[in-house]
Formats: C-alpha cells, structure tokens, sequence
C-alpha cells in the first residue's frame, strides 16, 4: 500500500486530467519533476513514482476522483492518497440547518463515524433538497422543517400521471417519512450514540388538501416530532404537513420510524 502524505501530490493529482493518466509517461514525470514548483510539481521519491506506476488504470482513475471530490469540500487529509480500502468520510456535525452539500454527505457516509449506516435515498428517492431548521425542544419533543425545489422539468411531473402532471401524496408523505427518519438519527449523534438502519414503520390519518403542480417552484415540510429512546434505537413519531408556495397541499398524523441503535 502506497501512502504519499504530501500536499503537493494532492494539488497534481487535482490538476491532472485523467487523459493524462493514459498519456505514456506524463503524469510519472510530472511526479518526479523538482525543477518547476508548484501544482506541476510534487518531488516523490524514485520508490513513490514506481508505486504510482503501478496502480491498475480503475484505481488510478477513482483516487483521483476521491481526491478532486475531497479538496473541493476542504475534507483533505494527509493519508487520503492512499489506495488502499480507507476512505475519507464527511463528518457529521449536530447542528440546527443543513444545506445540500451536508444532505450529500449523509447520503454517502451517514454521521461520518466508523460503523454508521443511517441513510437518506439518493437520486429521484430523495424528496428534499436542504433541511432549513432541526431541533430538539427537550421532552422527547423536536421539530424538522425542510424544502425541496420544484421545476417543470422535475421527473414525477412527466412520469406520473400523464397527461395530468403532478407531485403525488404519497411522493410527499415519503418526504416527511424520510426527515423523520433523519431526525432519529440526528437526535441519536446528538446524545452520542451510533446509528445504524433506519425504516418507515407506518402511519395513522392522512389527507390531500390541495395539488402540487410545475406551476409550483418550493414545497415546504413541517414537522413536528415526538421521540422515545430504547436501548434498541429510537421511535419518532411526527405529524407533518406539506405546502406548496405556501398553500397546504398534504397533512399526516403520526409518521412512525425507527432508527436502531448499533
């Protein structure tokens, strides 16, 4: 296993294309070149070259993938050039608000801790784009409001209901499922604990008030969450409502999840 803890390293391999690393010889002497300082230039031992060298072209391309990806975010670290299975993760902060880069970070590594394996769906599974407020009131009682922009162009508008385009209720309870579940994770990071799997349990009384259209641009979550702790995780039950433009288009009565505790 190579490990290269060089800041130089990590601003060549952000600068190379990965048709450099096809190209014969390029990005080899690129790593060897002392002479030219800068982003150009890293200085790695003869030993350090060959290791490079040696990487299969995958490996090569996804350490430079991970690289570009982790500068980016400021998430560098001195040993993340190495090829082996580590892999840097987001940390996973308590806070009040979470943009979309830290809903990112959740999809990908969860609280960020060694073992964590809380998720929220990736891709059209996701139905919220930033957590705009999340706190805990104290009495096993807490509040998630969240939004989620909306386009024309926005997948269900054209894959459900053709003809008669328009944000399914239950596309919007899924988004309230999914932020109650992510504030049981959130309220286990908060006290300490290690999260693990999360799921939907059910629901009691819900009701479509109104149409989500591509008229709309924002859809609004509001929840509010009554928690329990066990040794096995927590339960969260929520009564949610969802709006669109500011005009209630969906109301829940107990959302229950659970997320387990590892």
């Amino acid at each position: 296993m190579l490990e290269v803890q060089n800041r130089g390293v990590a601003n060549l391999l952000a600068s190379v294309s990965i048709r450099d690393t096809k190209t014969d010889g390029l990005l080899m002497n690129r790593l060897r070149d002392t002479d030219e300082p800068g982003p150009y230039s890293a200085g790695l031992s003869e030993a350090e070259v060959l290791a490079f060298a040696e990487l299969p072209q995958r490996q090569l391309y996804l350490l430079l993938r991970e690289v570009r990806r982790c500068i980016a975010d400021g998430l560098y670290e001195p040993d993340l050039l190495s090829p082996g299975p580590k892999k840097a993760k987001r940390p996973f902060e308590v806070k009040g608000s979470y943009g979309p880069k830290d809903i990112q970070g959740f999809i990908e590594d969860g609280t960020g801790r060694p073992g964590s394996k809380a998720r929220l769906p990736d891709g059209h599974f996701r139905l919220f784009d930033r957590i705009t407020q999340i706190e805990d009131f104290g009495g096993n009682m807490g509040r998630v409001e969240a939004e989620f922009d909306l386009s024309p162009g926005t997948w269900f508008f054209d894959e459900h209901l053709p003809g008669n385009p328009l944000m399914a209720g239950s596309s919007q309870k899924e988004g309230l499922a999914q932020l109650a579940g992510f504030f049981g994770a959130w309220i286990l990071a908060s006290k300490g604990l290690l999260d693990g799997f999360g799921m939907y349990i059910g629901s009691m009384e819900e009701r479509c008030c109104g149409k989500v259209t591509p008229e709309n641009k924002l859809v609004r979550y509001d929840l509010t969450v009554k928690y329990r702790i066990t040794s096995k995780g927590v339960l969260t039950i929520a009564d949610g409502m969802v709006s669109a433009d500011g005009e209630t288009t969906f109301l829940v009565k107990a959302v229950k999840t659970f997320v387990e505790q590892a």
